[in-house]
């Protein structure tokens, strides 16, 4: 790195102290919110300061960089409809990475006119090295703006804050006291001073290493030694051997088992197997044949000595061979996945699964395309499969799509309902629930309100403690709490279902059944 300095410009400190804001509505509404409508919020305001701050008119694939960007809005978004905490934490390791790829790209930092998985590799180097680098770089520049007689503006900015949070502690009270909502909305903000402190405790930690990271890109950009070079050294007929040993191996074990793959498509059970033994093993076999191709793909690409500026025939002709098998073979474990569903209704995990096996299949696709059509920019068109998969789990909330499901599945006689199993989902299940507790099954009806009067707890804050003629205390106090799933949740059990029941006989039926102890009939016929 030839320059240890850079001049701060005004739009360096606007956008620090637009950053400073943004990182502490994450942190306040978002974080301690518990990752609902308030981290969309004040994610997609700390994300859009930062896009806007690094973009660069001169970086490769603007146009690309735009979408990624709404994707990565989306994402966000997504926060504010689901209530599955699993999609929330795989949506926000993918969202890292996301937006450090993105931020790369923009600020002309990283190329992607080559769009290989060099693309992955530039974007990580670059990262270490701008965060940590960067922490450096960011702190000798201020300081050098502050010591080099340029100080005014600094002492103005500290000004101009002290003034600001003066006429705000004169404003904001005017207008709470003007509007009910606005005052509820300022006081859920600033009522709880302990969160305030924490807040402002992981907006201080998090802003060092995401400001410098920013500047850093805003700075510099990417340097003629990253450019994409050719590295394949090794001759092809190494890669032929290997690739056509593997290859033959694939084609005699899909003879071998042309008859088991058949009933497969045919949505036939082979003896001695169960649709949970015939579905497990396919999604089994089908990511251990996926991640051995994948790998063969990747080495041969990397390390295969071309001819001119192109991978030999035969190389990809094998190569061609495996994208096409391991789509194949993905088919087959989707098909009996979809057989075990038919038999039992969706759970979470079948869900996740199908949409992983799905990815996975579109993934080899644009990879035996790029063996036919080297132009094609893959990495781009991985990261969008990835995004795309995400946002179909997390924008239609999942889990209520696994109950709506079931319900409809069970009252068209297709399959049994299991009422825990609704249960298990948590809020999202709760108008299921509701449904099933009118249903004209009396042990089912029976078995829907018991899961409800489990499930409602996470709705209301005295669902079990609740004393006669007492009105339920919500759990949640602030807009920026909700969800769209919890949301529903609330609006079904107000409307769509009478919880007067004896909880305090629930409570001791409850207890004693989940604590392995003896449940009376007569103590489950008095809660019902």
């Amino acid at each position: 790195m030839k320059q240890k300095t850079f001049p701060v410009e005004k739009s360096d400190l606007i956008a620090l102290l637009l950053t400073l804001g943004s990182l502490f509505l994450v942190s306040r509404i978002g974080i301690l919110g518990g990752f609902n409508i308030g981290f969309s919020i004040g994610g997609i305001l700390a994300f859009s300061i930062g896009f806007i701050y690094v973009f660069k008119k001169k970086a490769d694939s603007k146009v690309f960089g735009v979408l990624l960007y709404m994707l990565t809005v989306a994402l966000l978004l997504s926060f504010s409809l689901t209530n599955d905490n699993v999609i929330k934490f795989c949506t926000l390791v993918f969202l890292a990475f996301l937006s450090v790829f993105l931020l790369c790209s923009v600020s002309d930092n990283v190329s992607l006119k080559n769009g290989t998985y060099m693309s992955f590799i530039n974007t990580a180097t670059i990262t270490v090295e701008r965060v940590f680098e960067g922490l450096l770089i960011t702190g000798k520049s201020y300081i050098e703006k502050i010591t080099k007689n340029k100080s005014k503006n600094i002492v103005y900015i500290i000004i101009g804050v002290v003034i600001s949070v003066v006429l705000l502690c004169i404003v904001l009270p005017l207008l709470s006291s003007s509007d009910i909502a606005f005052g509820s909305l300022v006081e859920s903000l600033f009522k709880n001073g302990a969160l305030l402190v924490v807040a402002l405790i992981i907006t201080l930690a998090m802003l060092p290493g995401i400001y410098s990271f920013m500047f850093s890109l805003r700075k510099q950009s990417r340097e003629d030694s990253q450019k994409v070079k050719t590295i394949g050294k090794i001759p092809n007929v190494l890669f032929n051997i290997v690739l056509g040993a593997v290859s033959v191996v694939y084609c005699v074990y899909a003879v071998s088992q042309l008859a088991y793959i058949t009933k497969a498509f045919a949505f036939l059970l082979p003896e001695d197997f169960t649709a949970a033994q015939f579905a497990r093993s396919g999604f089994f076999q089908m990511g251990a044949i996926s991640f051995i191709n994948f790998a063969l793909l990747a080495i041969t690409a990397m390390l295969v000595k071309r001819t001119g500026k192109k991978i030999p025939v035969s190389t990809k002709s094998l190569l061609a061979f495996l994208c096409l098998f391991t789509m194949f073979y993905i088919s087959t474990a989707i098909i009996k996945m979809l057989k075990y569903i038919s038999l039992y209704g969706l759970t979470h995990l079948r869900v996740l699964t199908s949409v992983f096996m799905l990815m996975l299949a579109a993934i080899f696709f644009v990879m035996l395309l790029r063996v036919f059509i080297p132009k094609i920019k893959y990495a781009k068109a991985v990261v969008v499969i990835c995004a795309m998969s995400l946002l179909c789990v997390s924008l239609v909330d999942t889990k209520t799509v696994i109950a709506e499901y079931n319900y409809t599945q069970y009252k068209e006689g297709k399959i049994q309902i299991d009422v825990e199993q609704i249960g298990s989902l948590g809020v999202s299940g709760i108008p299921t629930l509701v449904k099933l507790s009118e249903d004209e099954d009396k042990k089912v009806s029976d078995d829907a309100i018991r899961e409800l009067m489990y499930v409602t707890e996470k709705v209301y804050t005295n669902a079990f403690d609740k004393e006669p003629d007492e009105e339920f205390t919500l759990k949640k106090d602030s807009f920026y709490q909700y969800n769209l799933s919890w949301l529903r949740a609330k609006k079904a059990i107000d409307e769509g279902v009478d919880m007067t029941m004896d909880y305090e006989a629930f409570n001791e039926y409850y207890y004693n059944e989940y604590l392995n102890e003896e449940t009376t009939t007569e103590a489950y016929e008095e809660v019902f």
